[in-house]
């Protein structure tokens, strides 16, 4: 997911919630190992932002 969440960012999706786009996006299936067209599909929107706000200031 912190793949997913670099990419993404790169590619002008600066916010999690953008995540459903790329999740199917073939290229950047391609980037994290992915095959593409058979691949499986990548974290979803809800999942990202669990994933960003799972941890609290006082755990890091």
């Amino acid at each position: 997911m912190i793949g997913q969440r670099i990419f993404g960012i790169a590619c002008g999706h600066p916010d999690g919630n953008d995540a459903d786009h790329p999740a199917d996006d073939p290229v950047h299936k391609l980037l994290l190992g992915r095959d593409p067209v058979t691949g499986a599909r990548l974290a979803s929107q809800p999942t990202i932002p669990r994933f960003e706000n799972g941890v609290s200031r006082t755990a890091l």
